[in-house]
């Protein structure tokens, strides 16, 4: 996936709406106006009354990163994001023992700790099966 393609689908998970692939500007979620209500009170040729913020730098922002990790569902009996996620982001950095992530000492923790917000993006994206190949 393009660093673009990439940061449009994280912002859609994470709840923008309306996003522009051009510029990277949508609706941002902290918003308290529904998307819906603001897109029907805004007549079409004042596009100045719809306010749009530029996505958030997912690929190169370790606190957005931060953010995004949040919205993992927590672990649970029957399905953990968190554990894919982490398992994910062990193949991706290289310490995946062959199996996924399974650490053997602290030090094969560091890699995953570690890790870049492009390498967290991917995981994450994969986590979620939002990723695609090109």
């Amino acid at each position: 996936m393009t660093p673009e393609k990439q940061r449009i689908a994280i912002a859609e998970a994470c709840g923008w709406k309306g996003i522009s692939e051009q510029f990277l500007v949508g609706y941002a979620p902290w918003r308290t106006e529904p998307y819906s209500d603001r897109v029907n009170a805004c007549p079409v040729d004042e596009l100045e009354c719809f306010p749009l913020d530029p996505l958030p730098d997912y690929l190169n922002d370790l606190n957005e990163m931060r953010k995004v990790e949040e919205m993992l569902l927590p672990d649970d009996a029957a399905y953990s994001q968190r554990f894919f996620y982490a398992s994910e982001l062990g193949r991706i950095t290289g310490n995946d023992n062959g199996n996924g992530w399974k650490p053997l000492s602290n030090d094969a923790c560091f890699p995953i700790l570690h890790a870049t917000a492009a390498q967290r993006a991917e995981a994450f994206l994969k986590t979620l099966e939002l990723w695609a190949e090109e």
